[in-house]
């Protein structure tokens, strides 16, 4: 697949946190209050493109949720993703599962 895209302010949130949890990046969970906010980046960018015919859509993520989250136990960590697929593939005929 391509680069990743160049994040900029078009596809990045950024997500401000209070209250005791574990702040992407780090690997303690602590209280973080206003003023003092946990502080993380959403990235989320999604394309889509004609490829001889065939639409393509594209997205790529950093897998940090948009929104703040209150886990004490597990981390969440930056982890760059890319996917593409064909938009309205014809599937007539097809299975997504076996007969067993």
């Amino acid at each position: 697949m391509a680069n990743y895209k160049t994040w900029d302010a078009t596809n990045t949130l950024e997500v401000k946190c209070i209250g005791n949890i574990r702040c992407p990046g780090t690997t303690t969970s602590a209280t973080y209050t206003t003023g003092n906010e946990c502080k993380f980046n959403h990235r989320l960018c999604v394309t889509c493109r004609d490829v001889g015919g065939v639409v393509k859509i594209k997205v790529q993520s950093n897998g940090l949720p948009n929104h703040c989250f209150t886990s004490t136990v597990n981390n969440a960590i930056e982890m760059f993703n890319e996917w593409e697929v064909n938009w309205q593939p014809n599937v007539k005929g097809k299975t997504n599962y076996s007969d067993t």
